[in-house]
């Protein structure tokens, strides 16, 4: 196993000027903003934007947002770069037909989104990272290539690469193998993702909907095939009860499991 990390496009967004100069600052598109994105949102929720972190609003009145998301593209393509060289190292071994290749993210990140820029939060825009998986023909798996839009976690790696290695599995373990959405990336997937956060503020994704809990019970529901920007706390409407106990449900389902480990 060889594990290769980047820094970027992790801050400082400093990179050499020819990466600037692949794109038009002017021309860049800016991530989807409503300022009166908080009225609908407990007062737990606010606490998720951290101090020292640059908020929308000052961004927008000092002219810094379409800079921001120039740097920010910029060191996106730097980093892809530098996984280029990696892979051309890979593709030029040995060990290019018998490697599987995995290309991931530990998160991601608010870009004036929420009236932030940064992580550390429990909404989707810094739960949901890249991850692509590319595995050699010689492993003959019914691979298909393309999307796979199925909600999926980080602790399903480990599982995955064990059964694509044809190791023992760890039953020990909360993950489940994506052998099967490597197969085919529309078969059913009824799992959540959790994502946890200290003062046990924690939120899951399921299917489309997303739902955070705070510390104080506050809560927040979104569903995404009408508000991918989570722009619409449902938690208050009465006609979502049913999905709410569901989905808080879950998340002791997860403490049952937890300690069976």
């Amino acid at each position: 196993m060889l594990m290769v990390g980047f820094l970027h496009p992790h801050v400082p967004w400093y990179v050499p000027q020819e990466y600037f100069d692949m794109y038009d600052k002017e021309k860049l598109t800016l991530p989807p903003y409503n300022p009166n994105d908080f009225d609908d949102l407990p007062e737990a929720a606010k606490g998720m934007l951290n101090d020292g972190y640059p908020r929308t609003e000052w961004a927008k009145d000092e002219h810094q947002w379409r800079d921001i998301i120039h740097a920010y593209m910029a060191s996106i393509t730097y980093a892809d770069v530098k996984v280029g060289e990696v892979l051309d190292a890979l593709d030029a071994s040995p060990y290019r037909d018998n490697t599987i290749v995995v290309l991931w993210s530990d998160h991601g990140y608010h870009m004036g989104e929420k009236n932030t820029f940064q992580k550390h939060t429990l909404w989707n825009r810094s739960a949901v990272a890249p991850l692509i998986i590319k595995v050699p023909k010689s492993m003959q798996l019914r691979m298909k290539k393309g999307p796979c839009y199925q909600v999926v976690s980080m602790v399903d790696l480990y599982p995955t690469i064990l059964d694509l290695c044809g190791l023992p599995p760890n039953d020990v373990v909360v993950g489940r193998s994506l052998r099967p959405l490597l197969e085919n990336p529309t078969a059913p997937w009824r799992y959540p993702a959790f994502t946890f956060k200290k003062d046990n503020r924690k939120s899951l994704q399921y299917g489309p909907y997303r739902y955070i809990e705070y510390e104080d019970g506050s809560m927040e529901l979104y569903d995404h095939r009408k508000d991918p920007d989570e722009w619409n706390n449902l938690a208050e409407n009465p006609e979502q009860k049913q999905v709410i106990q569901r989905l808080k449900a879950m998340f002791d389902e997860y403490k049952v499991f937890e300690k069976k480990l």
